[in-house]
């Protein structure tokens, strides 16, 4: 009996069966998602991968250059679909000018594990493996990162596609072309993503994003105003925290440029 597929299945999506049949007759409920807006239709909620517990934001510390903006905006996509963000900060082989103790000050004090991995050095690839152990796990990032490096270099094979980045731009490209989940042989699966040099949240509102930095939030209780969005307004906790490093300027760097863009600017026209 041939069966056509009317809804949209995601990576992770828990299906309900009919045996009798082989027809897909229910999808449960969403445990937790990675999803952003739809490019051209950014009023419809694309789901990357649903029902996964980790994602792992790859990064770089050179070739493409470090983004932390753009790991911050996977910070927030990873607060609002339940997920447990872990950065991977891969070729530390590499000559570079990051100071890594301060980024990774940077982020415990926000509660969030960082890494540091060389894919071709094989550089703590066993606490790599260990993290993705036994869980449902998402892979993202930039393009050029190293993101199908490390997964091949824990996982022998998988075989995944691997591209260069250019010496003129320092930009990846792109290897992997879809979406595609992936059993690993010591437990858990792993969801590789193409990589991104942009990510649109979903759903935020200006008024929304001070609670989606833990940092600001914990001090915006403290401002003169209760609409305060810690720009330019007086009495505003959050600017003093910043001036005392009670919260790194990196962190309130990119929470301005993420509002300045929630209030009006379009970012596909940069």
């Amino acid at each position: 009996m041939d069966v056509e597929l009317l809804v949209d299945i995601d990576p992770g999506e828990e299906l309900k069966k009919k045996k009798t049949y082989g027809a897909i007759i229910n999808i449960h409920p969403r445990r937790s998602k990675f999803s952003r807006p739809k490019r051209g239709k950014e009023e419809i909620e694309q789901i990357v991968a649903a029902n996964i517990e980790q994602m792992m934001i790859i990064s770089s510390v050179k070739r493409p250059q470090f983004k932390m903006g753009l790991i911050d905006r996977f910070l927030i996509a990873a607060h609002q679909g339940s997920l447990e963000p872990i950065i991977v900060l891969n070729k530390i082989d590499l000559e570079h000018a990051l100071d890594l103790n301060r980024l990774e000050n940077i982020y415990k004090s926000i509660n969030v594990r960082m890494i540091t991995t060389s894919a071709t050095q094989k550089i703590n690839l066993d606490e790599f493996k260990e993290v993705l152990k036994d869980k449902h796990s998402i892979v993202v990032g930039q393009s050029g990162t190293g993101k199908s490096s490390l997964l091949n270099a824990v996982e022998k094979g998988l075989r995944l596609k691997v591209g260069d980045v250019s010496d003129y731009s320092q930009k990846g490209t792109h290897t992997t072309a879809a979406v595609e989940m992936y059993p690993l042989s010591f437990g858990g699966y792993v969801v590789d993503t193409p990589g991104l040099k942009y990510l649109g949240l979903w759903n935020i509102e200006a008024e929304d994003l001070r609670y989606l930095y833990p940092e600001i939030a914990e001090y915006s209780e403290k401002c003169k105003f209760r609409n305060c969005l810690h720009i330019s307004e007086p009495g505003c906790a959050v600017k003093e925290a910043v001036e005392l490093e009670k919260i790194y300027p990196e962190r309130y760097e990119s929470y301005l440029k993420i509002m300045e863009e929630l209030q009006g600017e379009d970012p596909f026209k940069k």
